[in-house]
């Protein structure tokens, strides 16, 4: 079994008043292509999704494109998250 474990992605995050949304889109990228690539059977996120427990709209809409776009190209992806300090319960 090939297993990816990512945790504290921390999407919606601003630093400094400057919003990181295209790092993390870059981030998301570049997963979706190291699941392909590695042929993963499974990834882990661990905690941290959002940055808070009411992330904003672009934050929760990287993270359904995101499920979306791995289903998509990896139908057998098993996708296990576990929410952390910073997630609510309801979006993940």
């Amino acid at each position: 079994m090939r297993l990816i474990h990512t945790a504290d992605w921390h999407l919606g995050h601003s630093l400094r008043e400057q919003s990181r949304a295209f790092e993390h889109e870059a981030f998301l990228a570049w997963l979706l292509e190291r699941l392909e690539d590695e042929v993963a059977d499974a990834l882990l996120v661990a905690g941290d999704v959002f940055h808070s427990a009411n992330p904003p709209t672009h934050a929760l809409s990287a993270w359904y494109t995101f499920l979306a776009e791995a289903r998509r190209r990896m139908p057998a992806l098993d996708i296990l998250v576990i929410g952390g300090n910073h997630d609510s319960a309801a979006p993940i």
